[in-house]
Formats: C-alpha cells, sequence, structure tokens
C-alpha cells in the first residue's frame, strides 16, 4: 500500500538503528491490507443480512486478529524504543 511506503520507506533508508522492525512493521501492514482486502472481497459478494450471525462473527474474529496484531506491534516498538534509551 502507498501509505506504507510513506510511512516506513524513509525509516528504512534512513535509520540503521529502526531498520529491521520498520521493515517488519511494513511486511506487517502488507499482509494485513491483504488479509483485510479478502474479507472485504469475501462479504461483498455475499447477502450479509440473509448471513448475518456468520458475518457478524467473522467481523469480530478479524477484528480480534488485528487488535492483537496491533498489540504485538506496539510492544515490539516501544520494546525497541526502551533499548535505545
Amino acid at each position: 500500500m502507498a501509505s506504507d511506503a510513506l510511512i516506513f520507506d524513509p525509516i528504512i533508508r534512513g535509520n540503521v538503528g529502526y531498520r529491521a522492525i520498520a521493515v517488519a512493521l511494513k511486511s506487517d501492514c502488507t499482509a494485513f491490507d491483504i488479509q483485510y482486502d479478502s474479507f472485504r472481497q469475501q462479504w461483498a459478494k455475499a447477502d450479509v443480512q440473509a448471513n448475518w450471525p456468520q458475518y457478524r462473527s467473522s467481523g469480530i474474529s478479524k477484528m480480534t486478529k488485528i487488535r492483537e496484531a496491533f498489540s504485538d506491534q506496539y510492544a515490539r516498538v516501544w520494546g525497541r524504543f526502551r533499548q535505545v534509551k
């Protein structure tokens, strides 16, 4: 995604100390984009009202995975910042 490049590429190019974490976070964001797009496409073709219980469960599961991934990213980033100080 273009916004991933805007956020992470300057760090990857210029800051050796944060390069590894920026590469990992950019990779994570790309994976999130792909997974969410797949979820969106799956349900764009379905009758959500007729399949509400499945849609709701699927949406909750997707959001839970995203929150867990963000929490993991947060811990990795702040753990890295604490090491630098």
